[in-house]
């Protein structure tokens, strides 16, 4: 029995798009970045990792961070092609193209038939890619609390 026991399940699940593994990647994203063994956690993080690379790269170079990290995660999740319709509604209705809070809003939008209909992607369940970024970035802000008490505790002994 794995020592990882409790983890398996998480390693090995399925979404409703047929992503899998710890990083829900799909099977044809797996077989563009070159995972093989999406079971592999460690694989899996990796080939994640190099995937959300290649999205930011196909991030306009107008968008600055932190603001361009937030759209390849949300083309990580929705799929860049969704992200392009977001970008270009974003456009249409005069917003900023190159910030998330301008494109988080269209997201939305994306699963509703007034708009989708006129996009060249169509459907997409965008509220769950708002709800995917804004769960990480309040993953990451926990995360540097944590650090910052962290240090302040240390410093406050020495």
């Amino acid at each position: 029995r794995s020592t990882l026991f409790p983890y398996t399940t998480l390693f090995r699940s399925r979404s409703h798009m047929d992503a899998y593994g710890i990083m829900q990647i799909t099977a044809p994203t797996a077989q563009d970045i070159g995972l093989i063994d999406p079971a592999n956690p460690v694989k899996n993080i990796m080939a994640a990792a190099k995937y959300l690379d290649q999205l930011r790269a196909l991030i306009p170079d107008n968008a600055k961070e932190p603001d361009r990290t937030y759209l390849a995660m949300a083309a990580y999740n929705v799929g860049i092609g969704h992200l392009t319709d977001a970008i270009k509604l974003t456009k249409i209705q005069g917003g900023d193209p190159n910030r998330w809070r301008d494109i988080r809003e269209r997201l939305a939008l994306l699963s509703n038939p007034k708009y989708y209909r006129k996009l060249r992607n169509g459907y997409a369940r965008g509220e769950e890619t708002i709800q995917y970024v804004e769960n990480i970035r309040a993953l990451h802000d926990l995360m540097i609390w944590v650090e910052t008490q962290h240090n302040l505790i240390r410093d406050a002994k020495h």
